[in-house]
């Protein structure tokens, strides 16, 4: 995540005779920008610590965490809080937050975070601190000047840090979608099944019920019948319950053991590839903690699983008593 203004480099080679090679200088065509204040006062944006959304400028008062919860927060001394009041540890994509000193977040691989984003893919940009502008300024664009530059300015070792940083970014996004798409994909598979067992065991119950009924003598007697296929409908439906939250449990720890094992190899690969690009000193000074955060917290995987499979299981509820509702009109 480096997003910077990048301006047009126009490469001219000059020749002045014979006697002289020709040159090669780089030039950037810088247009000359004054401001001029208008009289209508703008709003006056906060120094104060914050996210804020690029570039609007305006506070970012909600985000969504790891299991794409969206929450309300707060930002106090460098740290986020939800509504209950409870630091946030996780982001969208990003799985396992920390915080700097420098009020920062961070992702698990020591990267600054620079953009959020929502569960529909979508991204956008965040700055830690916005500047007060008491005036609205009107920029006025006169004649471009010529400013030459030097390939002595530019450091390649900067810039080669630069682009593998934001290729091993690319990469843990993109591991860590993959790994949200298989989260749901599993969960959501096994609620499923089981909310097909409980149609089929509801179904075969009401025939045999229709059946028993046929043999009734009275009243007393069809009472009895329904009142003990009303038990059997729910012992069977409770062990349904019960099959489904053991194959739930299997699972995560499965997975949980999977996610750890790809998160791991992936920050090995990486500082390996910093290694063999001779980029250590550069990339430790810049970012100390990024050896030491190589395994990812384990029990904070398994937290996110099950807090992610209670989501899932209320949504399928809710789409349940929709559909039912639906169908009754």
């Amino acid at each position: 995540y480096y997003h910077q203004s990048v301006e047009k480099a126009v490469v001219s080679t000059q020749s002045t005779g014979a006697s002289r090679k020709p040159t090669s200088k780089i030039k950037l065509v810088l247009p000359e920008i004054t401001e001029e204040e208008e009289e209508e006062d703008a709003p006056a944006v906060s120094e104060a610590g914050g996210l804020y959304n690029v570039p609007s400028g305006d506070l970012i008062t909600q985000l969504y965490t790891s299991t794409g919860e969206l929450l309300d927060l707060t930002y106090r001394a460098g740290r986020l809080y939800d509504s209950h009041d409870n630091i946030i540890s996780t982001l969208y994509k990003y799985g396992d937050i920390t915080y700097g000193e420098d009020g920062k977040l961070y992702d698990d691989e020591g990267h600054v975070i620079t953009l959020l984003y929502r569960p529909d893919g979508t991204s956008y940009p965040i700055n830690y601190e916005n500047q007060p502008k008491n005036k609205k300024k009107k920029k006025i664009r006169k004649q471009p000047t010529r400013v030459k530059v030097t390939m002595s300015e530019v450091d390649p070792r900067k810039m080669a840090m630069r682009q593998l940083l934001e290729k091993h970014t690319l990469e843990t996004v993109e591991l860590e979608d993959q790994l949200n798409r298989k989260k749901i994909e599993l969960v959501n598979k096994i609620i499923s099944e089981a909310e097909e067992k409980k149609r089929v065991l509801k179904k075969d119950i009401q025939s045999q019920l229709r059946e028993a009924l046929k043999n009734a003598t009275d009243t007393d007697d069809k009472s009895a019948i329904m009142m003990r296929y009303a038990d059997l409908l729910d012992q069977k439906t409770g062990e349904i319950e019960e099959d489904k939250k053991r194959a739930l449990r299997e699972m995560m720890e499965k997975l949980a053991d999977e996610i750890v094992q790809k998160k791991t190899a992936l920050r090995e690969k990486h500082l390996a590839e910093i290694d063999a690009a001779g980029l250590t000193e550069e990339v430790d000074a810049a970012l100390p903690h990024l050896r030491h955060n190589i395994v990812p917290n384990r029990s904070k995987i398994a937290e996110d699983l099950e807090k992610l499979a209670k989501q899932q299981e209320i949504l399928a509820a809710e789409m349940k008593k929709y559909l039912a509702e639906d169908q009754a009109r």
